[in-house]
């Protein structure tokens, strides 16, 4: 089976964009007609929502969010195919790039990306008997968070938690499917649409605690060497944004040993997708 994402997320429909006219008034579904009266329009105001939030209950700065920028960063400088190949970015530059939804700044936001990539699903079998090695996927969930909304996206931002995301169950249950923990994990490929969607993700996927993501971040844990090396092709903040199935496409490199940004002997790689809202994850592994 082929599964594949193609979008023109820079020349033609930008995402971060607010809705048609015609679908945010009406809603069509979405309720967003009880949210844009107020300003709230796009997913960047929802994400500022969940960084302010956590920066108010747990401490979080904003040099810490600024250092997953800054890893994922530098992994795309490590490939030759990221949109930001070539562009080395310091902490002085992430912390002088202006503002967009306070407290999230442009260095914050994934990228907008013309792009493709693909990837096929086959049986084991089959698999083995291919020129490359197999990515076997371990375990695959999905899911929504017990509190859900009605609605398309904003409607998150009322939830009793914007701390916690649908990550977390989906996390529990995935590490039951594969019969595998947090520290099983040799690298990881998490869903970067903003720094904090990365940051929320590491303690629903119990790298570190519930209100210590930021300090996790700042320890260097996510750099090539480090205790999680994450996005190791760049990310959506720096490698280019489609959807996240780069993210799967590069699980599949670091698997094979075959990534730009190489960790040395892994043998598991998580996948995630992170909004708020409904979310989804899996874990690939080696035959080693």
């Amino acid at each position: 089976m082929l599964v594949y994402r193609a979008l023109n997320g820079r020349s033609g429909q930008r995402y971060g964009q607010p809705l048609s006219a015609e679908r945010s008034v009406g809603g069509a579904g979405s309720y967003d007609e009880f949210f844009v009266p107020y300003g709230a329009q796009v997913p960047g105001h929802v994400f500022a929502l969940c960084a302010q939030r956590h920066m108010i209950e747990f401490g979080t700065t904003a040099e810490q969010l600024g250092c997953i920028a800054l890893a994922c960063r530098e992994r795309a400088n490590d490939n030759p195919a990221a949109q930001m190949h070539g562009r080395p970015l310091s902490m002085n530059d992430y912390l002088n790039s202006r503002w967009v939804t306070r407290p999230l700044r442009l260095l914050d936001y994934c990228l907008e990306t013309d792009g493709a990539c693909a990837v096929i699903v086959t049986s084991t079998e089959h698999a083995r008997d291919l020129p490359r090695p197999p990515a076997l996927i371990r375990a695959v969930t999905q899911g929504a968070a017990p509190d859900e909304q009605p609605g398309y996206f904003l409607s998150s931002a009322v939830r009793r938690s914007l701390t916690t995301w649908p990550s977390a169950p989906i996390a529990e249950e995935l590490y039951r499917r594969a019969g595998l923990g947090p520290a099983d994990i040799d690298v990881a490929q998490i869903y970067d649409c903003f720094t904090i969607t990365v940051l929320i993700q590491l303690e629903d996927y119990g790298f570190c605690k519930k209100g210590e993501g930021g300090p996790f971040a700042a320890s260097r844990a996510l750099e090539l060497g480090g205790a999680l090396p994450i996005n190791t092709a760049g990310g959506n903040l720096s490698e280019g944004y489609i959807h996240g199935l780069s993210h799967i496409v590069e699980g599949v490199r670091q698997i094979r040993a075959t990534s730009p940004s190489q960790v040395p002997g892994a043998e598991t790689c998580l996948v995630t997708s992170g909004l708020p809202n409904a979310s989804s994850a899996m874990i690939l592994r080696s035959e080693r």
